[in-house]
């Protein structure tokens, strides 16, 4: 047997040899649109919090999801859930049960905390704790506005007050939007408190005043109580109402997201009007631009890396958390990375990692040659070459 030839080796690594400068291409986390997040009249992020539920952050989820959506316990129970007509995993097996776990998320998440300081900007009004009300009266509030929601009935929730507990519990509409008014930092004029303020006038100085005329049938004793005192007020305010986001004056339950979104871009003239912007660039670019982008196709999907699963849990609610994490284990996670680590196993230069955070890929830039293999090996597309 002949020897082997003499060859260079080396004792040390290669660190020292900088073959990211031979790149003109650079790998990148682009997150995309999920054909779920493009369907839904809010904008829900369903992947980022579904994947936040898997790593066990309800907190983190449930933030997210307040960001788009100030009533996910009353959406979880009533929408008519179109994202999961789009949801793009039916290709495999059947459809995630995005409504389920939004349900899931806002009953059993920990209450998020309400952000320190007070309302600075001008005082406000909404008429009408309806959805819509609602949805207004709460982007106002997180813009910074001094906002006062004001209904004749005791209970916020508008129409919603009136369906059968089979398919909204009073408990659960309690707890949504006594969330809601303590995170927007709400003032409630509502009950017995609006009849002392039909009975005294309504010049309270507010420099805004929107009225949800969805809130309660036209024609019924709340409605009209509320018209009579948008028809006494001031003249000078800034005035806002949903006659033209809701043409036919009225929204169905299972509507409710529509309602809440239409409620957000009510708030959205009202800031304009007030020659005011949202007070974070996340919720200015939230109210302008809610589902930005392109959604993620069918056809870029890797469904030869995923195996088909059997039927998910009947039902509208999950009987245990297990339960719950298991669906969430189903999502492909269109467009958004999860971490799944398979562009790590394939990249041959070593030159992705996760940041110590444990939140995002990051590239070894002065390694990676930019060949395209971690791209390649994406099985949601969440990661793209750019020049």
């Amino acid at each position: 047997m002949a020897a082997l030839p003499k060859v260079p080796i080396t004792s040390g690594d290669m660190v020292y040899n900088r073959t990211g400068l031979w790149r003109y291409l650079m790998p990148a986390v682009q997150e995309r649109t999920a054909p779920c997040q493009a369907a839904c009249a809010l904008g829900m992020p369903s992947p980022s919090f579904i994947n936040d539920l898997l790593r066990n952050d309800g907190v983190q989820a449930l933030g997210r999801v307040l960001a788009v959506n100030p009533l996910p316990g009353v959406t979880g129970r009533l929408c008519y859930h179109p994202c999961q007509a789009k949801c793009l995993r039916k290709e495999l097996d059947q459809s995630l049960k995005i409504q389920m776990l939004e349900r899931h998320l806002a009953d059993t998440a920990p209450e998020p905390a309400a952000a320190p300081g007070n309302q600075t900007g001008p005082a406000a009004a909404v008429l009408g704790a309806g959805p819509l009300g609602l949805g207004a009266a709460y982007f106002l509030g997180l813009a910074g506005l001094e906002v006062t929601l004001i209904d004749p009935l005791e209970q916020p929730g508008g129409f919603l007050t009136l369906l059968e507990p089979g398919k909204l519990s009073p408990e659960a509409l309690g707890r949504e939007s006594a969330r809601l008014i303590g995170l927007a930092k709400l003032k409630t004029v509502m009950g017995a408190e609006f009849a002392a303020l039909a009975a005294e006038g309504p010049d309270q100085g507010w420099a805004l005043v929107i009225h949800d005329q969805t809130a309660h049938a036209p024609d019924s004793a709340p409605g009209q109580s509320l018209a009579d005192l948008a028809a006494r007020l001031p003249q000078g305010q800034i005035r806002l109402d949903s006659a033209a986001l809701c043409p036919g004056g009225a929204y169905k339950a299972s509507q409710v997201a529509l309602a809440l979104a239409a409620g957000r871009e009510l708030a959205a003239q009202a800031l304009s009007a007030l020659g005011l912007s949202a007070q974070s660039d996340e919720l200015r670019e939230l109210i302008e631009h809610p589902r930005a982008g392109e959604p993620v196709k069918a056809e870029e999907i890797r469904y030869d890396l995923f195996e088909a699963a059997g039927p998910g849990p009947e039902g509208d609610a999950f009987a245990s958390e297990e339960q719950a994490l298991a669906e969430a284990g189903r999502c492909l996670s269109c467009g958004h990375c999860n971490l799944c680590g398979r562009c790590m196993v394939f990249c041959p230069d070593v030159s992705l990692s996760v940041n110590p955070q444990g939140s995002a890929l990051q590239v070894d830039e002065m390694h990676c040659k930019g060949c395209g293999i971690c791209a390649h090996e994406c099985p949601r597309r969440a990661l793209v070459m750019t020049r």
